[in-house]
Parts: C-alpha cells; structure tokens; sequence
C-alpha cells in the first residue's frame, strides 16, 4: 500500500480532520500558529500527516464547529460524529453540503463558514 504525507502550517482559525473513507474520524494533532497574515516574522509550525488512498481531509474554518453557549470539545465532537454518518457519500460535494447541513445552525450566523474537502486518491 502507497503512503504519502501531507504537510501543512495552518493559523489558529483553520481547522483540520482526516476522515478515512470507511467512515473513522481523527482530528489531526497539530500547535495553533498565529493567525496568518498577522506577523509574517513570527515562526510556523509545519505539520506532517499520512493519507492513505481513499482519505479525506476536511480542512475547516472555526464557524463550523464554535458556538457561543458551548465549549469547543462539544463542536469537535459533533464533527466526528458527522463525519462518521457521513462516511458512504462518495462525492465531495454533497459530503460538503451534509456536513454544513448537521453543523452550521439554523438562524443567523455569527462568524464565518468555510469547508474544503479533498479526497486522495492514488493512479
């Protein structure tokens, strides 16, 4: 089996998960930077992970999982559990749209929203 890695530096309000197509949910262990774009002098961490043919990352903005009456391992814990319900939808874009359908609520939206999925695949 091909391994390859995905390295990444991302700032505090990006979050990341990998979800293996089987329907496994982990949050990848990373140190939150600064924000990007703020200080282009301080330093960066970069982040090294291994996909495996048929993973999916989800890269996320923190609108998606923070919400003002709850503590954040709530919003993370609700993202696992909506990606691993979510595990048997092939295509990225209605993956897109039933995690965004579960997670962001009804009503006004106070912070921003921002999901991207992509799916490894080997050739």
């Amino acid at each position: 089996m091909h391994r390859h890695a995905f390295q990444r530096c991302l700032g505090e309000d990006v979050g990341e998960a990998l979800g293996a197509f089987h329907g496994d949910a982990e949050l990848l262990e990373r140190h939150n930077d600064r924000l990007l774009g703020v200080s282009p002098d301080s330093r960066r961490t970069d982040h090294t992970a291994v996909l495996h043919p048929g993973d999916t990352l989800l890269l996320y903005t923190d609108g998606l999982i923070e919400r003002r009456d709850e503590t954040l391992s709530v919003g993370l814990r609700r993202l696992g559990e909506a990606i691993e319900e979510a595990c048997g939808i092939e295509s990225l874009d209605q993956l897109c749209h039933s995690l965004c359908d579960r997670l962001v609520p009804d009503g006004p939206q106070f912070d921003d929203v921002c999901l991207l999925a992509f799916r490894f695949r080997t050739t």
